[in-house]
């Protein structure tokens, strides 16, 4: 969100990490999967290394990406059923800490 004198403008400014561009995998204009990318390769983080988690239509391509994505209280039956390496029904994130050691 964009802001002028303290005061939100109301206009929004997406990053360009999110925009795709020549060579993305993905077919939309804004995805997480091209910000994801861009944070592996920024800090050179190995992907096998990374762990994604998402719970919606707009994580679909980030968690297929890492192929060890974590679905956690998903309102994406795709994401639980199809993509996430594991899902989390709970309200903590400490579970994570079982899965990756």
């Amino acid at each position: 969100m964009k802001f002028r004198k303290s005061i939100a403008t109301g206009e929004v400014k997406i990053p360009s990490q999110f925009l795709k561009e020549r060579g993305s995998k993905y077919d939309h204009d804004y995805c997480k999967a091209n910000m994801f990318i861009d944070i592996l390769n920024r800090f050179r983080i190995d992907i096998n290394n990374a762990i994604v988690i998402g719970d919606a239509e707009n994580d679909i391509c980030m968690v297929k990406f890492t192929g060890k994505g974590i679905s956690f209280n998903s309102t994406n039956v795709r994401i639980d059923d199809d993509l996430a390496y594991h899902t989390i029904r709970n309200q903590s994130l400490a579970l994570i800490l079982h899965f990756y050691k």
